[in-house]
């Protein structure tokens, strides 16, 4: 029989499989047919992963996995949501109206998570704070009304993670100063 630091480590190990681009966007897609709960629930998640995934980016290049899990895994001070948010906006990853927007859709996330009682995407909070969305408002692609008419508020919140994860996607940290340095070094003398 498996300890249950072995099952813990094999349950970490399935679950933190990271789907591929196209993956995501097949997930995001469905998330449009899932309940409103999976789909706030689910959305946010991959927001949360991909945001993670970008915020190590900046970590030095000689961590270990179990580094990088003493920052992102049981207890370490990058384990929720909100300190990933944080430290993205003080790194720069993140503007203050893309600071607004992760927060609401945490906040949206953790609601359809955290309560007992059915709630939807067309009530009036959660309406209102999708329609919102800084990423929705300004973006010449998107035609916030027609979607919000046609497909509903949960077509919003999806679209809302899509562009944020295709944002944090291609988003690259600056060099480090070290990595700047190195570049500018000659090699050594034969």
């Amino acid at each position: 029989m498996a300890s249950g630091s072995k099952r813990t480590k094999s349950l970490r190990a399935l679950f933190g499989q990271i789907p591929d681009n196209d993956e995501i966007l097949n997930i995001l897609f469905d998330l449009t047919t899932q309940t409103d709960r999976t789909a706030a629930i689910v959305g946010g998640a991959i927001l949360e992963d991909r945001l993670r995934r970008s915020i190590a980016l900046y970590l030095r290049t000689d961590l270990t996995d179990d580094d990088q899990s003493s920052l992102f895994e049981d207890r370490g001070p990058l384990t929720d949501f909100d300190a990933k948010i944080r430290i993205a906006y003080c790194l720069g990853m993140l503007s203050r109206e893309n600071k607004q927007d992760f927060d609401h859709i945490r906040r949206i996330r953790n609601g359809f998570a955290h309560s007992i009682p059915h709630h939807d995407f067309e009530a009036v909070g959660i309406r209102t704070i999708c329609e919102d969305l800084w990423i929705i408002n300004h973006n010449k692609f998107v035609n916030q009304t027609q979607i919000s008419t046609f497909m509903g508020t949960k077509a919003l919140y999806i679209l809302a993670i899509g562009l944020y994860h295709w944002m944090l996607t291609i988003h690259q940290p600056p060099l480090a100063v070290s990595d700047i340095i190195a570049a500018h070094l000659l090699p050594p003398s034969p």
